[in-house]
């Protein structure tokens, strides 16, 4: 048996979607159920009613996250300083 394997093409970083649009997509909006596309995403989302993350990691990021700063712009730039800090 053969498997042929093709890598998927680069995905540009800066044509992605803005981190806001991401971030409410994955939110909780009570009573609407999240889309097929977040569905799966949404099981890691950062924080909910019930845990609330310590408001010292998200000033810790602001910087990473501009307004309407692409999502993999912005994740790139929080790796690149969690490495280099």
């Amino acid at each position: 048996m053969e498997v042929e394997v093709h890598a998927r093409p680069p995905i540009p970083v800066a044509e992605t979607v803005p981190w806001e649009r991401v971030f409410f997509d994955l939110g909780y909006h009570g009573r609407r159920s999240p889309s097929r596309e977040t569905l799966e995403a949404s099981r890691f989302r950062h924080e909910s009613p019930y845990v609330r993350v310590k408001r010292m990691f998200t000033e810790y990021a602001a910087d990473c996250f501009p307004s309407g700063g692409p999502i993999l712009a912005c994740a790139e730039a929080l790796m690149t300083k969690l490495h280099r800090e």
